[in-house]
């Protein structure tokens, strides 16, 4: 897949692969961010003849649900391109948003079982409107679907500007792996157990739900991987795990002080990358974003090269008015995971 420097847009038929994925409540976007990192290849490609933008959102698995149309993230890139917005029906597409004379949005991938259950004829429906595709969905990269599987395959294909950089930085921390320190938190734990194994990283620190859940194969895990010490509970009590049952380590909702103190010595001391894959804590509830805060605050203050991996992560940062002082935000989770765990992606050779 070529850089998309390479790619002179003017006069072609151009689809491109967008991550419309972004957190909706009461039909209005809560946050932009994916959104707005795609916008810089958006402008690069306007002089094209004619602009495809193909995403999903959610996971409708296969049936229209008009909670998860792309009304909203229609809506907003227009207002941002200083574009009009028109709807319009299609038979086969289902709804087309026109922004102004060039660019059309096809309503979400996932409201047909093509694109999951990855068919070629359905990607070939979407190849036929182009001459050329763009790949700006990193989020999706290691999803075997018709979208990020098959398009590349069918169409000269091209890296998007913000794909390109997730695989820069991915890359060279993937190379820095031994002076890199994670702290991987949240849900997902199955997602997350590659990343714990086989990222080879100075020392991996476990919190959020992945911690609770971990914790109790922990023979299993290597030796750079650091445990929590003491939780908060459900109640606001705070106990030390080997003092918590099953039940208890289970429900943990957030970092105890013994173990921020622990951790934010590592931050201090270890490392000259830090990855967050997730907060430490159910952060949404501020008795218990205090474990997620404070090692975000702290990472900061160290003065290296962080970095925010997942939606997650990078909305913990904003609630906390932190997510641009990072070094680098990624608009992926498990792209990312995947990415740096050593698992091939899903869209085709990198930048040939």
């Amino acid at each position: 897949m070529k850089s998309l420097g390479k790619l002179e847009p003017d006069n072609k038929k151009v689809l491109v692969r967008l991550d419309f994925d972004v957190p909706i409540e009461k039909g209005k976007i809560i946050d932009t961010f994916r959104l707005d990192a795609s916008l810089p290849t958006l402008k690069y490609l306007q002089p094209a003849e004619k602009i495809f933008l193909v995403g999903h959102s959610g996971r409708p698995e296969g049936k229209v649900t008009e909670d998860l149309s792309l009304r909203p993230q229609a809506d907003y890139l227009a207002q941002k391109l200083g574009l009009s917005l028109r709807e319009a029906a299609s038979p086969f597409f289902y709804r087309r948003y026109l922004l102004g004379d060039k660019i059309e949005i096809l309503e979400n991938l996932r409201f047909f079982i093509g694109e999951e259950h990855n068919e070629k004829k359905f990607a070939q429906k979407y190849a036929d409107l182009a001459d050329v595709f763009v790949f700006e969905a990193f989020a999706v990269s290691h999803r075997k679907h018709a979208s990020v599987y098959w398009l590349p395959k069918i169409l000269p294909s091209y890296l998007g500007f913000r794909a390109e950089k997730e695989i820069e930085i991915l890359s060279r921390l993937k190379r820095e792996s031994s002076q890199t320190l994670a702290v991987i938190g949240g849900g997902k734990a199955k997602d997350k157990a590659d990343l714990v194994h086989k990222f080879a990283a100075q020392n991996i620190l476990l919190g959020g739900k992945t911690a609770n859940e971990l914790y109790l194969n922990k023979e299993t895990l290597p030796k750079n991987v650091v445990l929590p010490i003491d939780g908060v509970l459900p109640s606001g009590k705070v106990k030390d795990y080997v003092d918590m049952s099953k039940k208890e380590v289970l429900s943990v909702r957030d970092l105890g002080p013994k173990t921020i103190k622990l951790f934010s010595e590592f931050l201090d001391k270890k490392g000259k990358n830090i990855i967050f894959a997730g907060p430490v804590g159910q952060f949404e509830k501020k008795s218990f974003s205090l474990g997620t805060k404070i090692l975000y605050q702290r990472a900061l203050g160290t003065k290296k090269f962080t970095f925010l991996l997942g939606g997650d992560s990078s909305y913990a940062a904003l609630k906390f008015c932190l997510r641009e002082k990072f070094s680098y935000v990624s608009v992926g989770g498990g792209a990312s995971l995947s990415f740096l765990s050593r698992k091939s992606l899903e869209f085709g050779d990198v930048l040939t």
